[in-house]
């Protein structure tokens, strides 16, 4: 993973998390929503924007992925690590793209299936 803190395995963990509690409804695919979702259930002081993502608050660490946002070199890889695994989820039918043209996605029951991702 190019952001040298949240392995690959705990990034499916993340994403799941968030596709699957939408459900059935689909959400945004993007890297700062993704990581906003992860950050407020883990309650941290961090939040971020953008694509690609950059920090725009900023407190005492107190969440692992608190880790992965400290450095700008980090948190570029984190983007680079979500863009790619989402892209790796939809090839590989866990995600679903929203037909109505939002660039939207929705878990599928593979992802539901699916509760961790080794490598």
């Amino acid at each position: 993973m190019k952001n040298g803190h949240i392995s690959f395995s705990t990034l499916y963990t993340i994403m799941r998390d968030y596709f699957t509690a939408a459900l059935p409804h689909p959400v945004s695919k993007q890297s700062a929503d993704i990581v906003n979702a992860h950050l407020a259930q883990a309650s941290s002081g961090f939040r971020v924007s953008g694509s690609p993502i950059r920090v725009t608050s900023a407190a005492q660490p107190t969440a692992a992925i608190d880790a992965a946002l400290i450095e700008k070199e980090k948190t570029q890889g984190l983007d680079e690590d979500i863009i790619a695994m989402v892209r790796w989820l939809m090839n590989n039918g866990y995600l679903e793209l929203e037909t109505s043209g939002n660039a939207y996605c929705r878990a599928t029951d593979k992802m539901l299936q699916t509760k961790t991702l080794q490598v």
